[in-house]
């Protein structure tokens, strides 16, 4: 399966959990790289802005079930979030990117795929 069709076949499934989420918060997906982590305080700098990880958050690493402690800085990730206020976001779901992947393409892949207006 090549790049495009996996992201495609993950936001499909991502897409669909965060549908069932009983947010009143609005969802948003992103890419970019984890920058880095508090564990303690459940926090995550990606591409320079803060976001809060769920505890109920689905995490993947390498393609498989992980855990938010697994993730590391310098990991390009894909992810969706709530937008609880200006400044707070919340991760409900994130998967590790694999590391040979450009995080300009899967974030245009991403763009043009899913946030491009359906006319």
């Amino acid at each position: 399966m090549n790049f495009r069709h996996g992201l495609i076949a993950l936001l499909l499934v991502l897409g669909a959990g965060a549908a069932m989420a009983d947010s009143e918060y609005p969802i948003s997906t992103s890419v970019g790289v984890v920058e880095d982590i508090d564990l303690a305080a459940g926090l995550l700098i990606i591409e320079g802005l803060r976001y809060s990880v769920a505890v109920d958050a689905e995490v993947q690493i390498a393609g498989s079930y992980g855990a938010f402690s697994m993730l590391l800085p310098g990991m390009k990730v894909l992810f969706i979030y709530r937008r609880i206020a200006l400044t707070e976001r919340e991760i409900i779901q994130i998967r590790q990117i694999p590391p040979s992947v450009n995080i300009e393409q899967a974030s245009r892949s991403l763009e043009r795929e899913f946030l491009q207006p359906v006319t």
